[in-house]
């Protein structure tokens, strides 16, 4: 598959969808709740991870042409969500919570058919507003916490037997990981 292909296509999907969300905020300022599912970042990390991190794949690694080419599209790319995400939030009436959630992280594969990169178990969660308390350790979540951890924001009990936490009723710093591991929190400055 062309990485540039789905460069392209990664862009346009990831646009429309945050060109639909920031006019849904239009219509809507004060609404409580906004979930994104934004899945350029997931496609662009299968494409263009061997050009990003070339020395990870030994004799398979990539040409140092091709790596100094399109070795910068990851990090541009997260660039490009972190302008287009602060925009959206700026649409806001008053400051929102934010959570930003990925269920993987990703690593070299030499062995997957179509993809360079492929899933790791650590993702990330990152999340900021005014129901977070600011911390600068990491705190490890499962993603069996997202669930809780929104329903606590809302204002709302999680459901009962639901697995896993909410991060605002964390006091500890640390805890272990369990399998579903998502990664680590850390409120981030405003």
């Amino acid at each position: 598959m062309n990485p540039v292909d789905v460069l392209r296509i990664s862009m346009e999907i990831d646009r429309r969808t945050l060109k639909a969300a920031g006019r849904v905020l239009q219509v809507s300022p004060d609404l409580p709740v906004l979930a994104l599912y934004l899945s350029g970042f997931d496609k662009i990390c299968h494409a263009f991870w061997q050009y990003r991190f070339p020395d990870d794949y030994g004799k398979a690694r990539p040409a140092s042409e091709d790596s100094a080419e399109l070795g910068p599209v990851v990090d541009r790319y997260l660039v490009f969500l972190d302008r287009v995400l602060e925009q959206l939030i700026a649409t806001y009436t008053r400051p929102p919570n934010v959570i930003v959630v990925s269920d993987h992280g990703f690593g070299a594969s030499l062995t997957h058919p179509l993809w360079k990169g492929w899933h790791s178990p650590r993702g990330i969660l990152i999340a900021s507003g005014p129901s977070f308390v600011h911390r600068d350790e990491r705190l490890a979540v499962s993603y069996y916490d997202v669930v809780p951890t929104v329903a606590d924001v809302m204002g709302f009990a999680a459901p009962a037997g639901m697995r896993g936490s909410s991060l605002l009723r964390r006091k500890e710093g640390h805890r272990a990981l369990g399998s579903g591991a998502v990664g680590g929190v850390r409120r981030v400055a405003q």
